[in-house]
Formats: C-alpha cells, sequence, structure tokens
C-alpha cells in the first residue's frame, strides 16, 4: 500500500496541523488535525477491505491465446466478477484496454492485441490498482490472467500464397496481352478490402485463405511490360516486413493476372538477381527463397509460424533451391542493370514497380523516377509509410519523418505514384 498524490497531500496537511496545534495551543487546530487523521486512519481500512475483496476476483476466461499479423489489432472480450471497484493498470505498447475502470458486480472489458513489430508476446498476470474510496491510498495486485500473444510477420500471408501457387502449378507462363484493373470480365486478383469496395465483389474463399476481407478485381486491357525492382536494405525490422510483403504479394499479382514480369534484387550497389523470361513457378520460388531465408528462419522458428505441412514445403523449397543451378547467380554491377533497364524502358507501356526503403536507396529512386519519365513509361513506388517505426531514439524519428515527406513530394513531382500497400496495379 502506498500513498497517491493526493494521500501525501493530506499527510503532508495532516503533519503541518499537528505541528502546528501543538506550537499554538489552538483547539481549532487540533480538531482539525485529528479530524484529517481520523480520514487517512479510514481510508486506510478501506483499502484493507478492498483488497482483500480483490484477491476474489473472478477472471473468465483466465488463459487467452491469438495470432495476428503485425500491423494489424485483435480484440480479446475478458468478464470480470468483482465485489470491489478497480482500475486497469497493464499499460503496453501492444496491448491495450477500452476501460480503466471495473465496477461491482461485473464487468465486460475489451482488450486490444496487436504491434507494427512481429514477435511472441506474453502476459502472466493482469496488474489492477485498488483504491479506497477518497483515493488516497493504492495498493497493487495481480489477477490471474495469462495471455500469450503471436504476432505474425505481415508476409506470412503471402507466403502461404506463393506456397499455394507452387503447390498447383497454376501460374501460367506465356505472350499475353497487358491489362489492368478496371471494366470488365476477366478476373484480374483478389487484393485487401478499402472502405471504399462494394460488398458484391467480396472474394471469400481468398479472405478465408489470407484471414482478412479481400475483394476481386477485374481486367481491361492496357498493360505492358512490367519489372518488379526490389531493393532487400531496410532501416529495421517493421520496414523489412512491410516491403518483403509488398514484393511478394506484387509479384503474385502479376503472375496470378497472366502477366509475364521480370524482376531485379539489388542489395544498394550489388545486384542480386536479374530475372526474365523465367517460368513463373521458378520466379515464385526464387523470390520465396531470398526473401524467405533472411528474413523468417534467422528469426523465427518455421514451424511454430507455420502449419507443419507448410513449413515442410518451405523447407523444401530452399534446399531446392540451394541444390539447384536456380542459386548459381552472377552478382553483376549495377551500372549493367541499369543499361539493360534502358533497354526495357525503350518497350511501349512499360511499368515500373519498386519496392524498398526510399530513404536508404534515394539516389538510385531518384534515378529511376528521371528514366521513366523520360521514356513515358509508368513508375510505382511501395514504400514503408512510417519509416520512422525503426528509428533508436525521437531524434532520429523527426529526421526520417521530415526527409520522407520532402523526398516522396520530390517523387510525385516527377510523375512517380506512391503506394503504401499492397493495391499497386490500380
Amino acid at each position: 500500500m502506498r500513498p497517491t498524490n493526493r494521500g501525501w497531500k493530506l499527510i503532508a496537511i495532516t503533519i503541518l496541523l499537528s505541528s502546528s496545534s501543538i506550537l499554538f495551543m489552538d483547539p481549532i487546530l487540533m480538531a482539525a488535525s485529528i479530524i484529517s487523521a481520523s480520514i487517512l486512519a479510514a481510508s486506510i481500512v478501506n483499502c484493507i477491505r478492498r483488497v482483500k475483496k480483490a484477491g476474489k476476483v473472478r477472471v473468465e476466461p483466465r488463459k487467452l491465446d491469438v495470432k495476428i499479423r503485425a500491423g494489424e489489432r485483435g480484440e480479446l472480450l475478458v468478464k470480470m466478477y468483482s465485489e470491489t471497484p478497480f482500475t486497469i493498470e497493464e499499460d503496453h505498447e501492444w496491448l491495450r484496454c477500452d476501460s480503466r475502470i471495473v465496477e461491482p458486480p461485473s464487468s465486460l472489458l475489451r482488450f486490444e492485441v496487436g504491434s507494427d513489430r512481429s514477435g511472441k508476446y506474453e502476459l502472466t498476470s493482469l496488474r489492477i490498482g485498488v483504491y479506497d474510496f477518497f483515493e488516497l491510498f493504492k495498493t497493487d495486485v495481480r489477477l490471474p490472467l495469462t495471455l500469450k500473444a503471436i504476432i505474425y510477420p505481415r508476409i506470412v500471408p503471402w507466403i502461404i500464397e506463393v506456397l499455394r501457387l507452387i503447390g498447383e502449378r497454376a501460374a501460367g507462363f506465356g505472350e499475353t496481352s497487358g491489362k489492368r484493373k478496371g471494366h470488365g470480365f476477366e478476373y484480374l486478383w483478389s487484393r485487401e478490402y478499402q472502405p471504399e469496395d462494394s460488398f458484391k465483389f467480396i472474394d471469400w474463399k481468398a479472405s478465408a485463405r489470407l484471414q482478412k476481407l479481400m475483394v476481386k478485381d477485374f481486367l481491361e486491357e492496357v498493360y505492358g511490360s512490367i519489372k518488379i525492382i526490389y531493393d532487400v536494405r531496410a532501416h529495421g525490422p517493421v520496414s523489412r516486413d512491410e516491403c518483403a510483403a509488398y514484393f511478394l504479394s506484387i509479384l503474385v499479382s502479376t503472375i496470378q493476372a497472366g502477366l509475364s514480369p521480370s524482376i531485379v534484387l539489388k542489395n544498394g550497389d550489388e545486384l542480386i538477381l536479374d530475372l526474365e523470361d523465367v517460368n513463373p513457378v521458378d520466379m515464385l520460388k526464387l523470390a520465396l527463397a531470398y526473401v524467405v531465408e533472411p528474413h523468417i528462419v534467422e528469426e523465427w522458428d518455421v514451424y511454430e509460424l507455420f502449419e507443419p505441412k507448410s513449413a515442410r514445403r518451405i523447407l523444401d523449397v530452399l534446399r531446392e533451391i540451394r541444390s539447384s543451378a536456380l542459386e548459381e547467380v552472377v552478382k553483376l554491377k549495377l551500372d549493367e542493370m541499369v543499361r539493360r533497364l534502358r533497354v526495357f524502358l525503350k518497350k511501349p507501356r512499360t511499368h515500373i514497380i519498386y519496392v524498398g526503403c526510399i530513404l536508404i536507396d534515394s539516389t538510385f529512386v531518384k534515378e529511376l523516377a528521371a528514366m521513366v519519365a523520360d521514356s513515358g513509361g509508368k513508375l510505382s513506388i511501395l514504400t514503408p509509410m512510417k519509416p520512422w517505426l525503426d528509428s533508436k531514439d525521437l531524434e532520429e524519428a523527426y529526421l526520417a519523418y521530415h526527409s520522407h515527406r520532402k523526398l516522396l513530394r520530390g517523387l510525385e513531382k516527377m510523375g512517380a505514384e506512391i503506394k503504401f500497400g499492397e493495391k499497386v496495379l490500380a
């Protein structure tokens, strides 16, 4: 038990009144000090009684498990039966409660679980604060509530989707006319639901697979050649997760649309992959290997992230890539990639999709925007919306925020379309 701010003030007043009454022998001051001391004593007794009642609080359910994707929020409902009021004192970055005060005889609490960072989070007991009726004293009590949360990386649903495509070998390859989302009857792809979308286009099967609301888009003729450029560098785990999810989602979407994308993976000035005219199944396997191995396997146990069947398939793909000729990719100079890019941009109606952290790769991105603008092509840039989430301190976050906004405005003036989600082919 400890005094609150209000309690410390009353204690100080009581001491002052008592000292003054003794010093000046004033009966009024003496009476005031006795009343003040009586209030403190009554508050202590009341707080002790409430603490005993708080020890009998019943929580239903006592154990909770939740699995959710990074960047999303999940809700958990907990019913509490109590004979005394108390407050919820737990306050974590990944856990919020909609109500701080619990009133007897029962209350239904809604906990919000979620974080921008993937990982395992656990709460072994719930800390509550018990006050007396004047809120002069407070005691912390632990309630028997266990909450385990696994927050998956954003990339996980797209890894599962890539595995499904590889398993079904549904990705066709060939010379196909370009198409984009628009008015038509031919299915394009399923993407995440946006507030302006109509419910009649909801893709229930995709929604069930990806555990989030998805809608269908349809095709009309327009697209030419598509090249996806992905820089694997990142500010930290949050932006790395976002960019990897963007890259896989765009690759899956273009292949599902019957398009024949070429992909470039680079690490700054080092070119990792530059693939053209590759069978989509092999392209998906290579992309999965280069994205999964550094992003997932080193940080997570793959069998904790996925169901056993999916986990085995991921490890099989990684082993296949390591043992096959596909792994033997010559690391070319970035200058050679830029030269090939200029040749690519001479084709009609080209569409370049850049994925990466533009603050890290600002020089290349600005040169790319200028090249695409000169050729009359289209440039879409997928970049983390809040790169400062990976900053070490507030000063670094502040600089990242302003630099990011300034760079975005410059790229938009050069004709680039900036996107912060997995919705690019629009």
